[in-house]
């Protein structure tokens, strides 16, 4: 609950007999005890609650990707952005989900494009799935930069999805 409202950017939670008013140091507390009993519990992959037993990569394989991303990016990542391309990496081999999260305008999208083009997925489809606000910079920045992916990317929004989510389903 405290993290729904904290996602809503609400500064309080309703509560059965009131309302609890939430500072940011209350929402930190109330998160880390909400992650804790997850992971705890029996609903969390392994390889999340475990994460001691992470698989990751070689610097061989590094080495490997960051020669495929200036082989195929059209452009020049900056460090942060070459990092998250590999986490993105170690992330897939470790069969885990992810959220590549950041302020806007410091290269989300060519980090993903990066990915695409340095890994396995090059020649398979892709969907993103973004704002209408956003469809337009991704076609841009796929153009830009990786302009061999764009039969490989369908670019959705997520009204377009809801509406044909039987059709991209499949």
């Amino acid at each position: 609950d405290f993290l729904e409202a904290y996602l809503k950017d609400r500064n309080y939670q309703k509560l059965k007999d009131g309302l609890a008013l939430l500072s940011s140091e209350s929402i930190s507390k109330a998160i880390k005890e909400d992650i804790r009993s997850i992971i705890s519990s029996n609903k969390v992959p392994d390889t999340i609650r475990n994460n001691k037993e992470q698989l990751v990569l070689k610097e061989e394989e590094k080495k490997n990707i960051r020669g495929k991303i200036e082989k195929h990016v059209d452009g020049q990542l900056n460090t942060y952005q070459t990092e998250g391309v590999l986490w993105l990496h170690q992330m897939r081999l470790n069969k885990t989900g992810c959220l590549l999260a950041d302020e806007m305008g410091l290269g989300k999208t060519i980090q993903v494009l990066a990915y695409i083009a340095s890994s396995e997925l090059t020649c398979q489809h892709n969907l993103v799935v973004c704002p209408a606000s956003l469809k337009h910079n991704w076609e841009l920045e796929i153009n830009k930069f990786t302009p061999q992916l764009s039969s490989f990317i369908d670019i959705v929004t997520y009204d377009h999805l809801r509406i044909n989510i039987e059709h991209y389903s499949k």
